[in-house]
């Protein structure tokens, strides 16, 4: 029976070099995901450009189904930008698609 290639670790515990590389790869991952998406402030002005009025409309045009409005969402552009911008500057759906009136800006949504 062929001997799986383990090793050990400062601790002389024995260690999978499989798995010992497992948080590298993730951590590549992660990186070209942050990577793949232009800045909030960037695809704000995209959203902006399209002239949609509502989460629903946003929704129907990145599943296709708003052909009329073009260009087409780009790569770089994601479909779900509150999860993505939640930490770098997501503000709602309203100042995401330009539909905000500016008086609503300063005042507190009940």
């Amino acid at each position: 029976m062929e001997e799986m290639n383990i090793g050990h670790n400062q601790a002389g515990q024995e260690i999978n070099p499989a798995l010992h590389k497992a948080p590298e790869m993730l951590k590549k991952r992660r990186r070209s995901s942050a990577d793949k998406y232009r800045s909030f402030a960037e695809a704000k002005e995209f959203a902006k450009s399209l002239q949609l009025k509502s989460r629903k409309e946003w929704r129907e045009y990145v599943k296709g189904l708003k052909p009329e409005i073009q260009p087409q969402k780009p790569d770089d552009i994601p479909a779900h930008p509150d999860g993505i911008y939640k930490t770098k500057g997501w503000l709602g759906w309203r100042n995401w698609l330009g539909t905000d009136k500016p008086s609503d800006a300063g005042q507190l949504q009940h």
